[in-house]
């Protein structure tokens, strides 16, 4: 039986919002080494690891034996929330898939999502629109933070069953606990972010200037996005990041 597990930083933050003494459904696990470490260390007394297909739980599982778990990390092949009952697992982790696919998968949850006391998700992509989707259906944002792995952002959001407002558009982008902290990363993250904007303005302006349909109306929204950007950037203390 192996004790060496170490998750990588944006794992770790996920496993940071995981609270203690409760069972956990981590959906779409790949390798299952969150709900391992999670149990290695006492924190959850059980994970229900899903995957969608038998290869990628075979290989979950084939990690469950390795640290020795089996009693405590459960392998279940299906779709979304559908192999579970409602009220087995008061917190669902989702992470390393789209915002999109999180969506579909909670859109489709029925009592299991009503039924679950906190959601742990971790977008690749689409953070802004997962989060709009999250306050439409009476979720709170406990926690956000931001975790840099390898050069790259991650956004690890913790919500619970509430009621939440969110006075500017751009926060659900941003994240509204992210900007209220404020993250000891915002400023680097805010700065990517108008680096991506100011290009995509630059390639939509050249797109109206050859009068290409929509493109000047796409180029407005995307200097707004910029300016908008650049107001937040100053109002960070200059110690911030």
């Amino acid at each position: 039986m192996r004790r060496d597990l170490n998750l990588e930083p944006r794992l770790m933050a996920v496993a940071g919002f995981v609270p203690a003494g409760r069972v956990v459904a981590d959906i779409g696990a790949d390798h299952a080494y969150l709900g391992i470490w999670l149990v290695l260390r006492g924190r959850v007394p059980k994970v229900v690891a899903t995957e969608a297909s038998a290869g990628p739980a075979q290989r979950a599982l084939k990690n469950i034996r390795r640290y020795g778990v089996e009693d405590r990390v459960e392998v279940r092949v299906g779709s979304g929330l559908g192999v579970l009952c409602p009220g087995e697992a008061e917190v669902l982790v989702m992470a390393g898939m789209g915002g999109q696919t999180m969506i579909s998968i909670l859109e489709s949850g029925g009592r299991v999502l009503e039924a679950s006391k906190r959601l742990v998700l971790q977008p690749m992509t689409g953070a802004g629109k997962l989060r709009k989707w999250l306050v439409s259906k009476g979720f709170r944002f406990l926690d956000e933070v931001l975790v840099e792995e390898k050069g790259r952002f991650y956004e690890v959001i913790c919500v619970e069953a509430g009621t939440e407002r969110v006075d500017d558009e751009i926060l659900f982008e941003i994240g509204p606990v992210i900007w209220r902290k404020p993250d000891p990363l915002l400023r680097r993250f805010l700065r990517q972010k108008l680096s991506r904007y100011r290009q995509l303005l630059k390639m939509t302006t050249t797109m109206a200037n050859s009068e290409n349909p929509g493109a000047k109306g796409a180029a407005q929204a995307f200097r707004e996005k910029c300016e908008v950007l650049e107001a937040m950037l100053s109002c960070l203390p200059k110690s911030e990041g």
